[in-house]
C-alpha cells in the first residue's frame, strides 16, 4: 500500500505531535503491507511521518512545490504529481495546508481518506 500524508509545517507550534503521528500511521497500517510513504515536504508532522517510515523500513518520498519554478500553482502541481503515484490511502494531520483541492483530486481518484486530531484519534472518510 502506498500512504500519502499531508500535514502542517513544525513552525505553527500547534498540532501534533511525533508520538501521536507514529499512534495514527501504526493504527492505520497495522494490518497493512506499506510499500511507500509519500509527503509533500512540510517539515513538522510530515518530519514525524517520514521518521516512522525509516523506523519501520518503509520507502519514503518527499515532494515539495517548487514555488520559484512554478509560481503560485506549484502546490497543486505537487498534489497532482503525488496522486500520480497512487496513494490507496490519504492521511490528513491537523494543520494540513491547503488540502481541499488535493482532498478533491484524492477522492475522484477514489483514494480512501483518513483524518487524525492531535490527539492521535483517527476517522475514516466513508465508514
Amino acid at each position: 500500500m502506498r500512504v500519502l500524508v499531508c500535514g502542517g509545517p513544525a513552525s505553527r507550534g500547534a498540532g501534533i505531535g511525533r508520538e501521536a503521528v507514529h499512534q495514527v500511521l501504526d493504527f492505520l497500517t497495522d494490518h497493512e503491507d506499506v510499500e511507500l510513504l509519500l509527503h509533500r515536504g512540510n517539515g513538522g508532522s510530515e518530519a514525524f511521518a517520514e521518521e516512522w517510515a525509516a523506523a519501520h523500513e518503509i520507502a519514503s518520498l518527499r515532494l515539495p512545490a517548487q514555488w520559484k519554478r512554478r509560481g503560485p500553482r506549484a502546490g497543486a502541481i505537487r498534489d497532482v504529481q503525488l496522486l500520480h503515484l497512487k496513494p490507496e490511502l490519504l492521511v490528513l494531520l491537523p494543520q494540513a495546508d491547503a488540502t481541499e483541492g488535493l482532498l478533491a483530486r484524492a477522492k475522484q481518484a477514489g483514494v480512501m481518506v483518513a483524518r487524525a486530531n492531535e490527539r492521535g484519534e483517527v476517522t475514516i472518510e466513508g465508514l
